[in-house]
């Protein structure tokens, strides 16, 4: 009798040391681990761009007084560029976009350009809070 006393005592420790066993390693294996997402560096600054650009071209490419005025000139001028063929660009999207809106009642009955023009007021509004939030948050 003492001896299957100590059967079963020694096979419930062997099935207890099983179970934590088993649940340490389930454990260690289906633990969701933290992650942590690096944030992205906050937007620079047009301004902050060009220093950092010109002082890194200064730094590795040694240049002389006269190069960095030319290398501003430069930067200037393309700045104008890109400005410019931006504004084109708004204005054409708004020619196209416009044209569609005309092309979107034309298909319309009375009643539903009614809804329609409601509609457009609503929509132009959305995206001009979306673009206020965007200008607002520097992106």
């Amino acid at each position: 009798m003492r001896r299957l006393n100590l059967k079963i005592a020694v096979s419930m420790l062997a099935v207890f040391l099983s179970g934590i066993a088993v649940g340490g390693v389930g454990y260690r294996l289906y633990t969701v681990k933290t992650v942590t997402a690096n944030t992205p560096a906050p937007p620079r600054s047009p301004e902050g761009f060009r220093k950092k650009y010109i002082g890194e071209m200064d730094a590795r490419l040694k240049l002389r007084p006269e190069q960095t005025e030319k290398l501003n000139a430069i930067l200037d001028q393309t700045r104008t560029l890109f400005h410019a063929e931006r504004e084109h660009s708004k204005a054409e999207m708004k020619r196209i976009h416009d044209g569609q809106v005309e092309q979107v009642r034309m298909i319309l009955t009375e009643s539903q350009k009614l809804e329609y023009q409601k509609f457009h007021a609503e929509r132009e509004l959305q995206k001009k809070e979306m673009e206020k939030q965007r200008k607002t948050s520097g992106l």
